[in-house]
């Protein structure tokens, strides 16, 4: 397993992804494998850089 990524990059990372998630999700729902993949995209790039959570982190999954 390769080193955990700089937070900071994952965070700008994750930026990127999300204007194209949204549109995505606009064009073909939220439900569709493209904005599914997009979002699960962002979200090992969370886990892959571990830092520590704060007041308003909450993952209600």
């Amino acid at each position: 397993m390769s080193d955990p990524i700089d937070v900071t990059k994952s965070r700008e990372l994750r930026d990127r992804i999300q204007p194209i998630y949204e549109e995505t999700v606009a064009l073909l729902g939220a439900e569709h494998a493209a904005a599914v993949s997009l979002q699960q995209a962002a979200n090992e790039l969370a886990a892959a850089a571990p830092a520590p959570r704060r007041y308003g982190d909450y993952d209600a999954s």
